[in-house]
Parts: structure tokens; C-alpha cells; sequence
């Protein structure tokens, strides 16, 4: 079986999976008309407003469509798995996995997130040292900046990158 692919790790979503990291399901919101959504991005959906913050979501929806798959995009997925579209309590809608038997699967099934480490990510209270003694310690980690070192903890976790899995399971 092959790893799952690894989503790239920017400056726009680093908040988010350092919130993974954390076991924390994070969503953005506009304070200037209140909006929630998933996806980063630089500007509300809503207002367009660029003065966006991050908050915690409480991690407890439904799926409002699901899907059971048989084929799989790659051997690393086992199968059958439930692909659903979750409604979070905040209102937010999110594309995830569930951890259901997909005979009991059902629109309005309540879910619960649920974060599976799967690897190393580095939150944001790494100190500057511990970057520093990271790069001393695996000079390779950092090969696409060779001539310079971390500079921040973003490099870091670009460097480690999260392997964990945000998904949902039936409550």
C-alpha cells in the first residue's frame, strides 16, 4: 500500500494544520460580516473583506451527501470508505472521509471530527533555537533553501510535513 498524498503546507494554510497539529479543527472567518468558511483564502467569500481571522470550530455536524467508494484513486486508500459532504454546526460545509459502516451511512448522520496523527508537524511555539538545532540535525530536511537557514517555523513545517488526517466519524 502507497502513503496518501500530503497536502502542501503555505502560508495561507499553515494556520490551519498547526490547528491539526493541535487536534483543533480551524476555520476562517471574517470579523467584518461574520462569515465562516473552510477553504484558506486571502479575501471573504461574503464581503471580500481582507481582514480575516482564524477560530476554532467545535468539530460536530451531519452529512448532507455522501458517497460509498468501491474504486479508489490509489492503492493507499482501503475500500469501501464513505466520502461525504459534512454540514459542521457552525455551518460550514466540508468535503471528508467517515468512519462509518457504509451499510449504516445516511443523510443527517450526526458526526464528530476526529484528527488521526499520521506524522510530524511542528506547531507555532517552536523557538527560534529549536529551528536552528533542527537545521544542524537535518540538513536535508531543508534542500529547497540550501543557502539559508529556517527563518521561521513555517519553514519547519514545510519541512515536517503534516501527515494528519482530518476526518469525521458517526456519533
Amino acid at each position: 500500500m502507497t502513503d496518501k498524498p500530503v497536502p502542501e503546507i503555505t502560508e495561507m494554510n499553515g494556520i490551519y494544520f498547526e490547528g491539526c497539529a493541535k487536534g483543533e479543527l480551524r476555520l476562517r472567518r471574517c470579523p467584518t460580516c461574520d462569515a465562516r468558511f473552510r477553504f484558506a483564502s486571502e479575501w471573504c467569500p461574503q464581503c471580500w473583506s481582507l481582514e480575516l481571522g482564524w477560530e476554532k470550530a467545535c468539530g460536530l455536524g451531519k452529512a448532507t451527501h455522501y458517497s460509498v467508494v468501491h474504486m479508489a484513486p490509489s492503492d493507499a486508500f482501503e475500500t469501501p470508505y464513505v466520502l461525504a459532504l459534512i454540514e459542521l454546526d457552525e455551518g460550514v460545509r466540508m468535503m471528508s472521509n467517515v468512519k462509518c459502516d457504509p451499510e449504516e451511512v445516511r443523510i443527517g448522520l450526526p458526526v464528530k471530527v476526529m484528527i488521526r496523527k499520521a506524522g510530524r508537524c511542528f506547531p507555532a511555539d517552536v523557538r527560534t533555537a529549536e529551528v536552528t538545532r533542527l537545521t544542524r540535525l537535518h540538513p536535508s530536511l531543508f534542500q529547497r533553501h540550501p543557502c539559508r537557514p529556517p527563518q521561521s517555523v513555517l519553514d519547519v513545517i514545510r519541512a515536517y510535513p503534516t501527515r494528519d488526517r482530518v476526518g469525521f466519524v458517526a456519533s
